[in-house]
């Protein structure tokens, strides 16, 4: 055999791979990144970005308060992080301590602080404490 009935294979060639030149995006400004990341909750709270701490700001939203001892327990459930369970255990605690009173001296509210919800099964420091801006304790009691 000579080498013209087997020729020779080219040598393998390399792909070319072709380099485009990088495309980056123009920097943006941090703060604007910043008060685009903040906008939603900025527009929650009323917040605008003209003129920081402005004299015609709206005012702080009013939070409505719940006084524990006349409320219902689906009054109660609309509290943060109470829910269902915790506020039927509040008026089952409350229901109970009015039922079991037979001295008249003891006509008074059954919660007087918030601390007085600690004696509720499942209420602990951390939901007192949680809750304590949303309670009221000198509402005028039901039927009184």
């Amino acid at each position: 055999m000579t080498d013209a009935d087997h020729p020779t294979p080219a040598p393998r060639q390399q792909p070319t791979i072709r380099r485009t030149p990088e495309r980056t995006a123009p920097r943006a400004d941090p703060a604007v990144t910043l008060l685009a990341l903040l906008a939603p909750v900025m527009l929650l709270y009323g917040i605008t970005t003209a003129g920081s701490g402005s004299v015609d700001a709206p005012p702080a939203p009013t939070v409505e308060t719940i006084d524990p001892n006349t409320a219902t327990w689906p009054e109660l459930a609309t509290l943060p992080r109470l829910g269902e369970v915790k506020a039927k255990a509040i008026v089952a605690y409350r229901e109970s301590v009015e039922a079991a009173r037979t001295d008249a001296s003891e006509s008074g509210p059954v919660f007087r602080r918030p601390a007085d919800l600690d004696a509720v099964r499942g209420i602990g420091p951390k939901t007192i404490e949680r809750l304590t801006p949303f309670l009221c304790f000198d509402k005028p009691l039901r039927g009184a």
